[in-house]
């Protein structure tokens, strides 16, 4: 019996500290922060970027769900060309530019957009060929409790073939997705 009340309060405190989490994240989240969080496991690269953005969301969904126009819309994206579409699946072609004197990152991906109208946008993609050994992820829009703002989620696990200095890897993570969340608020005219 005392150890289902030791796996009781383990739980309930386990569910406690990840409700904390969520509560300083959504905080920040207000305070106007670009909050960034990674979990990296090994070689694989897994990070979370969270953000309000002041747009509504099916304007946020124009510059995320076409590949075709990542050349603009994303950071580091020196080519994009959605290449096939077939039973609700997309097949994009993207080539990352890399810092010298790494090679620049080529891929196909598979990516499947749903929209559920006034609840959720997401764009999910799979890795399918090319310069990774892990590339998947998704982008999600919801409405913001208030009416008026996007909570945009991006959420990504990568493992380039090439090794990447952790320099870099860290640098990718910290610096240029909030870089790149900028970017995308600036195309929509925000401050």
């Amino acid at each position: 019996m005392r150890s289902v009340y030791r796996w009781l309060f383990g739980a309930v405190g386990l569910c406690a500290g990840v409700a904390g989490a969520d509560d300083a994240r959504d905080a920040r989240l207000e305070a106007g922060e670009t909050v960034v969080e990674v979990r990296n496991k090994g070689k694989v690269a897994e990070v979370q970027v969270s953000a309000l953005f002041d747009s509504k969301p099916d304007a946020v969904w124009g510059l995320v769900s076409d590949c075709n126009k990542y050349t603009t819309t994303m950071l580091r994206i020196k080519e994009s060309k959605e290449i096939s579409r077939s039973g609700g699946k997309i097949r994009c072609r993207t080539v990352v530019s890399m810092p010298w004197p790494l090679d620049d990152l080529k891929s196909v991906n598979e990516a499947t957009l749903t929209v559920t109208p006034g609840k959720k946008w997401q764009r999910k993609w799979k890795f399918v060929e090319g310069d990774f050994v892990v590339n998947e992820g998704t982008w999600t829009l919801t409405p913001h409790t208030d009416g008026k703002r996007t909570r945009v989620v991006y959420r990504a696990r990568t493992q380039p073939k090439a090794d990447i200095p952790e320099e870099i890897r860290a640098m990718a993570q910290r610096k240029e997705l909030p870089k790149l969340f900028r970017h995308l608020k600036d195309q929509l005219g925000e401050p």
